[in-house]
């Protein structure tokens, strides 16, 4: 899994990872192991800072017993950050 710089999706998808984990009082290195990936890993994914292939994000949501469309889905407008001005 490639690590990359954070953009607002990739932190938008790993802040409902996170939740979803946090609601079925996983902690990240039970959910690393069931995903069978490091934990590491799992925490950049989870601070958007590493992308997920199709099929991790698969693995991801039915682990979680989430839909990959929901789990995943783009972030409404209101949940976006708002820009500064300069």
């Amino acid at each position: 899994m490639p690590q990359i710089e954070a953009t607002p999706l990739t932190v938008h998808w790993g802040k409902r990872i996170r939740m979803a984990r946090q609601k079925r009082e996983l902690s990240l290195n039970a959910m690393a192991r069931m995903l069978e990936i490091d934990a590491g890993n799992l925490s950049r994914v989870e601070r958007g800072l590493q992308r997920l292939s199709d099929e991790m994000r698969v693995r991801v949501a039915t682990g979680l017993g989430e839909r990959v469309d929901e789990l995943f889905a783009h972030p409404e407008p209101d949940d976006q950050p708002a820009k500064q001005d300069a």
